[in-house]
């Protein structure tokens, strides 16, 4: 009875010792994408031939060590201009562009308003640039400033 018991309490104190130590493990982070670049509190200006394209602002940009992506995070808004006149704002919660395809995806809600104040909001979108063709996802609404007329 005796060695029952000592090996029933030789159990208990391994079972408490490797319950410690669990505890006392940190809690893993997330893998995270390797990245080549960061940039806090960002604004970027988009020229083409001196001429002002677009403006990007976000709390975080991020570009992969591939080069492949950047990614906008932490209230991005893009404002595109044509010539002097801004023609459409972008706002959203996290927004990726993808070098190559030149493609833009949209996550976790995204806002396109017009000076008009036209808007039109969806879950995820993705901008196709070689079909000129936004794909929305999720609720989407629009709403218009006036009163359509026939």
């Amino acid at each position: 009875m005796k060695r029952v018991l000592t090996a029933l309490a030789v159990g208990v104190a391994a079972l408490a010792a490797w319950s410690l130590m669990q505890a006392e493990r940190p809690v893993a982070e997330p893998v995270r994408e390797p990245v080549s670049a960061r940039l806090l509190d960002a604004r970027l200006v988009v020229r083409h031939q001196g001429i002002r394209y677009a403006e990007i602002t976000a709390q975080r940009v991020e570009v992969s060590a591939d080069r492949r992506a950047t990614t906008f995070t932490g209230r991005p808004r893009i404002v595109l201009y044509a010539g002097d006149r801004r023609v459409l704002v972008a706002t959203g919660a996290r927004m990726v562009y993808d070098r190559p395809t030149q493609a833009v995806r949209a996550e976790g809600g995204l806002r396109l308003t017009t000076p008009e104040g036209a808007s039109l909001a969806a879950r995820t979108a993705i901008w196709d640039p070689q079909s000129q063709v936004i794909e929305l996802a999720g609720d989407v609404d629009v709403t218009f400033p006036y009163r359509l007329t026939r």
